[in-house]
């Protein structure tokens, strides 16, 4: 399988991070590939209350989930503006069993998988729509607003209960993941450590740091996922920063491999995109290069959720940088989020293990709300993936709930996204 590739323009997505209105940077773009056999810178909020530390997930078999089908019943949608379409015909049925890890919630029965569409539902009974609008049309601003929030929606219950996008935005328009984009790097190392090629607890395996004496030999995969290598990184557009120089790089993996250590590994958080970027090399190396970990991404991410459209940042060596470069649409970021609620199942296929989720959503020992490339505090301690402007996934499986926000430059997104939350889980709390 080969995709066409474009290398991304550096000078244009450094501005681009750097804060221009439109968060739209230039990608490498392709459309989705047949199935085959085979925040930049985040500013933490406030320390949130950690649950006890896990162990490594185990290796584990992807195993199909034994499903049933039965026909959709029809919906209608609620949103403003409207956004439709059409009904799927395959729906997931649930055992009266579990099999999935404690709590996760089922797909519930009748309710289609949104592989191909979304189904469409309404809020639960109580929320305060008017409410919510009044914070939404706050944030989107007028019509013509350069800062602004692009788009906000609420899966729950496996439909889509709110859904609103400003005027100069679309359902179908792909907008830029940022740092998103590190969730779904660590869900592709999440995959391999399931079927037993990595091991988060052992040193990580980059060729450049084994020689002997190297002290960065002693990096291990945990602490590169969990953003505490201790390598030499400053996440800044200034002039001491690292973030230019990487971008400047035609090779932006090994740019952050050549890096020394600024400290000993495992004592002190520091987010780095430059880090991701470590991860996707590994990635790369366990597959067999650049183009096999392109196909691995579509083969088992991108197409069994039926993400599309899609486009993937990629340095001058043709590798997806990781970091950033997941791009789509919401509905799209929503179904990466709701692989996580239904604790990483897909109409009867085991994506990734709980093992791995419980694992990502462990909080690190250098910065508690912070797991393996995972935010831990969303709204009520949610895990979230966090972009650049306010790009977000908020994963809820307590409430069965997917909230997405997409802004430009100068957009406020949390606001809404919280006021969303409240308006959703306030009425179970009640």
């Amino acid at each position: 399988m080969s995709h066409h590739r474009t290398p991304i323009v550096v000078a244009a997505a450094v501005l681009a991070l750097a804060g221009c209105a439109d968060n739209a940077t230039p990608t490498a773009s392709r459309p989705t590939a047949p199935a085959t056999t085979s925040p930049t810178a985040t500013t933490s909020p406030t320390a949130t209350t950690s649950p006890t530390a896990t162990t490594s997930p185990t290796a584990t078999t992807r195993t199909p989930v034994a499903t049933t089908t039965a026909p959709s019943p029809a919906t209608t949608s609620p949103v403003s503006p409207p956004v439709t379409e059409p009904a799927t015909a395959t729906t997931q049925a649930v055992d009266d069993e579990p099999t999935l890890g404690e709590g996760f919630p089922h797909q519930p029965a009748g309710v289609a998988w949104p592989t191909e569409t979304w189904p469409v539902g309404e809020p639960p009974a109580g929320f305060d729509r008017a409410a919510v609008d009044a914070v939404v049309d706050e944030a989107f601003g007028a019509d013509d607003n350069e800062q602004r929030l692009r788009a906000i929606l609420a899966v729950q219950g496996g439909e889509i209960v709110y859904e609103r996008y400003h005027p100069l935005d679309d359902p179908d328009t792909p907008t830029s993941s940022f740092s998103v984009a590190k969730s779904v790097t660590s869900t592709l190392i999440g995959m391999l450590v399931d079927d037993g090629s990595l091991d988060p607890a052992a040193p990580a395996p980059v060729e450049e740091w084994q020689a002997d004496g190297d002290p960065r030999g002693s990096i291990t995969l945990e602490q590169l996922l969990q953003m505490s290598s201790g390598l030499n990184w400053t996440e800044s557009f200034g002039a001491d920063g690292s973030i230019g120089p990487m971008f400047s790089s035609p090779d932006w993996a090994a740019y952050m491999i050549s890096q020394p250590l600024e400290r000993e590994p495992g004592q002190e958080f520091e987010y780095s995109t430059g880090t991701t970027g470590v991860l996707t090399e590994i990635l790369a190396d366990a597959l067999g290069g650049p183009d096999q970990l392109e196909t691995f991404i579509y083969d088992e991410l991108i197409n069994p959720l039926g993400i599309d459209p899609i486009s993937l940042v990629e340095d001058s060596t043709g590798q997806f940088v990781g970091g950033l470069g997941f791009d789509t649409t919401p509905r799209n970021f929503a179904r990466f989020g709701y692989l996580f609620v239904r604790g990483g199942e897909w109409d009867g296929e085991q994506i990734i293990s709980t093992d791995w989720i419980d694992y990502a959503w462990t909080p690190s020992d250098t910065l508690p709300i912070y797991g393996a490339q995972w935010w831990l505090n969303g709204p009520g301690e949610t895990p979230m993936a966090s972009g650049l402007f306010g790009q977000f996934i908020v994963v809820d499986p307590e409430h069965d709930l997917v909230i997405v926000t997409t802004t430009t430059s100068g957009g406020d997104a949390a606001t809404p996204r919280d006021a969303l939350w409240e308006a959703i889980t306030g009425l179970e709390a009640g």
